[in-house]
């Protein structure tokens, strides 16, 4: 059954599914995002630190990791070098 679905999905869009070249394409998008969001995450609670309120720490940490995080996807979205064929 699930060929069929497949094969009938595949004649609609006209792609051919290969599961192995997706997950090729992709690698280098979770990677970067992986590592992208941990050190924004990072930075977030550095940042915090420096901040003497114990309610303002949360605040700055949301907001440093927020903008980090940005930033990265922002970079990654906008850069030519990164475009999946």
């Amino acid at each position: 059954m699930e060929d069929r679905v497949e094969t009938a999905a595949q004649a609609r869009t006209g792609a051919s599914w290969d599961r192995r070249a997706l997950v090729t394409a992709v690698a280098p998008l979770v990677l970067f995002s992986t590592v992208a969001g941990v050190l924004a995450v990072g930075a977030g609670a550095l940042a915090s630190l420096w901040v003497p309120g114990t309610e303002a720490r949360a605040v700055v940490w949301m907001a440093v990791t927020t903008l980090v995080a940005t930033g990265a996807g922002l970079w990654w979205g906008l850069n030519p070098g990164h475009r999946t064929p």
